[in-house]
């Protein structure tokens, strides 16, 4: 069985994927919001979660009192799915009262998906990283976050393979999606619709 790994940048790729694999747990960039370099800090556990460096910001990720996110200013990921919240009418915004109180259980449970996310990538026998990311714009930023995602991680399974998926235009990268394959230096694009992206994408791969 293919498997697939989700490195962000949202949660995306990680609920498609759980999608098509019934089995497919929890890892530690699934409900994440990362930059391609907040993946280094992967080996860095000790910079996340430092109280100083955490703010409460919006949408825009402008600091907010009725926010929906934690940054992490040390490491740059943004948490929505992971601090206690509060609602207000119909929305829910962050709780910056109760963010201190959360950090040692945070801190516990992402140490252990981070040694859960190793143990399965060197398990893997075929393993592809997957990122989904909109504000790729051309071939040249693909290839190299790409090649530098796989740097980090290759270093736990030297045949891991990684798939992009990047947006052809902002306006319609939740319609029109492209995605990005490098094998052994060759290089394939393929462009998915919005009805079929991910079952082609993923769907073959996940038969036992």
């Amino acid at each position: 069985m293919h498997h697939y790994l989700s490195v962000g940048k949202y949660c995306v790729p990680a609920f498609q994927i759980s999608q098509y694999n019934k089995k497919y747990g929890a890892f530690i960039f699934d409900w994440l919001i990362t930059q391609v370099k907040s993946l280094e800090k992967f080996e860095l556990m000790d910079d996340w979660f430092c109280s100083e460096n955490l703010v409460v910001v919006d949408a825009n990720g402008d600091e907010s009192e009725f926010g929906i996110r934690v940054l992490d200013r040390g490491t740059n990921i943004l948490f929505q799915h992971e601090f206690p919240t509060f609602e207000l009418g119909s929305n829910k915004y962050i709780d910056k009262a109760l963010i201190l109180d959360h950090i040692p259980l945070a801190k516990s449970k992402f140490n252990y998906l981070r040694e859960k996310t190793i143990n399965y990538i060197v398990d893997s026998t075929e393993l592809t990283l997957l990122r989904v990311d909109h504000s790729w714009i051309n071939e040249s930023q693909i290839v190299y976050d790409l090649e530098f995602i796989k740097s980090i991680f290759s270093k736990y399974n030297k045949n891991i393979n990684i798939q992009g998926v990047g947006s052809r235009d902002l306006d319609i990268s939740n319609r029109h999606l492209i995605s990005y394959k490098k094998i052994h230096g060759s290089q394939d694009w393929a462009s998915w619709g919005n009805s079929q992206d991910w079952i082609d994408l993923l769907g073959k791969k996940f038969v036992e």
